[in-house]
């Protein structure tokens, strides 16, 4: 025991500072854009030497928990309230199970520190106090130096350290959350006032601005949102997923083009809205006023709109909203016949994405009014569903990835294989098709940088020749 308190002050400093040290290990692999150091982190120590060793202990548990939070959550959602907002659908999500495993190491790491601590001379506390007061001035001052130079915000840009208001290898957390409730407050204003941001997207502002539906021959339009099928900066990776997609059959009677988006962050919502009604906007949740979205306006112009998604319909409350921008018919798989339809079973336990498109493709497409029928899919969430290992090594061979990048280059790829299939075989004439993902592959474990960076999505078109 005299042995261990000889290190005391050692691992209440490597306890402190854990996830600073676990950050600067994984950096090649946890694709969560994060500072090195939060400068609540440097208060521990005072707060144990001022207050007491159980107010340390406490502060430790909630700053770490708060961090964990904010970029777990920055995986998917803009800022600290926007994940509050969708709390109830970050639980849903395959990565709250790791953030439960990470309470159970932050209450240990909690109670270490509480039982080391107290027994470390109050000398030697009030030292450590004052060396980290310094640290965090110190990292201040560097931060603020740096951040001068264009030079040092590439490199932040580079390594995905930046994302929303991070700006340096140091972020307060509290400074975060202030200027998280700004921008939420400044946006609920505009929201009031009907006016929503601009997001870049394909559709939205291609079906507006071409008036396809305006024509006397009026075209039919398939909008479909693919989970996670990133723009890979890999040309290896990127040929793996497209180059079977190139259908000499189908260019008999469609104009295909590839081509990237560089699209705003945030959920599978976020790429909704964004193609849907051309904003950026996730909040689902509140009363959508003043968005003219691409199901609204096709029905008036005589359209039958259909959405489909092959998940449950309160999912995301999109048996709600969905009805709220337009779209009058719906297919989930709450509430069908789904004794021919199998489920697929990855991060969800949802109707497979293939036989249900088809399924959903081939009621919509008997009827005799121009139709605007839009998918989402869901396969491609990692963790995906398992696949034949010859589909792995396969993939591991052309790409030189590992098997959660294949995971989700397999199901996107056989999805889209299949959609491809079926817009062939149909005798469905004068319909343009919009392929466009949702966002890039996330995940905990994914080698990313070279990979997939900036949210750059896939995007096909599919323009009727005839």
């Amino acid at each position: 025991m005299k042995h261990l308190k000889r290190y005391n002050l050692v691992l209440v400093l490597l306890i402190v500072f854990s996830f600073t040290i676990l950050s600067v290990i994984s950096q090649s692999y946890l694709n969560i854009p994060r500072s090195y150091f939060i400068y609540e982190i440097f208060l521990i120590i005072p707060i144990a030497y001022w207050i007491g060793p159980i107010m340390g202990a406490i502060s430790l548990f909630i700053f770490l928990n708060l961090d964990l939070i904010n970029h777990v959550g920055l995986l998917y959602f803009h800022n600290f309230f926007d994940i509050l907002t969708n709390l109830r659908f970050f639980r849903s999500h395959a990565y709250f199970n790791y953030y439960l495993i990470f309470q159970f190491f932050l209450i240990c790491l909690s109670a270490s520190f509480y039982i080391l601590i107290r027994d470390v001379a109050e000398q030697k506390l009030k030292f450590l106090s004052f060396v980290c007061l310094a640290l965090s001035l110190m990292t201040l001052s560097v931060d603020r130096y740096l951040i001068k130079y264009q030079g040092f915000e590439e490199m932040l840009a580079k390594n995905n350290i930046t994302s929303t208001s991070l700006k340096n290898f140091s972020n307060s957390l509290l400074y975060s959350f202030y200027i998280d409730y700004q921008e939420l407050s400044s946006m609920k204003v505009l929201q009031t006032l009907n006016k929503y941001e601009k997001a870049e997207n394909i559709f939205y502002d291609d079906i507006l601005l071409k008036n396809e539906y305006e024509d006397d021959n009026r075209s039919n339009i398939i909008l479909i949102i693919v989970e996670s099928l990133g723009f890979s900066l890999d040309e290896k990776v990127h040929s793996f997923l497209i180059n079977d997609l190139k259908n000499d059959n189908l260019n008999d009677n469609y104009d295909i083009k590839f081509k990237n988006l560089d699209a705003a962050t945030g959920s599978t919502v976020t790429a909704e809205f964004r193609e849907l009604c051309g904003v950026k906007f996730n909040d689902y949740s509140s009363d959508i006023v003043g968005l003219n979205c691409v199901p609204s306006i096709l029905k008036s112009k005589g359209y039958e709109v259909y959405a489909a998604h092959p998940y449950l319909n309160g999912y995301f409350n999109r048996r709600e909203w969905w009805r709220k921008i337009g779209f009058s018919n719906t297919f989930f798989m709450t509430g069908i016949n789904k004794d021919s339809l199998p489920k697929c079973s990855g991060a969800y336990k949802s109707l497979c994405d293939d036989i249900f498109f088809k399924h959903v493709f081939n009621n919509v497409s008997e009827q005799r009014s121009p139709f605007f029928l839009y998918y989402l899919s869901i396969e491609g969430h990692l963790p995906t569903k398992i696949h034949s290992e010859k589909d792995y090594l396969e993939c591991f061979n052309q790409t030189k990835t590992n098997r959660a990048i294949c995971g989700n280059l397999i199901s996107n790829k056989k999805f889209l294989k299949s959609v491809f299939s079926i817009l062939e075989e149909s005798n469905i004439t004068n319909t343009n098709v919009y392929i466009v993902g949702d966002h890039v592959p996330k995940s905990f474990l994914l080698k990313s940088k070279n990979i997939y960076r900036d949210n750059q999505v896939q995007v096909i078109t599919l323009k009727s020749k005839l």
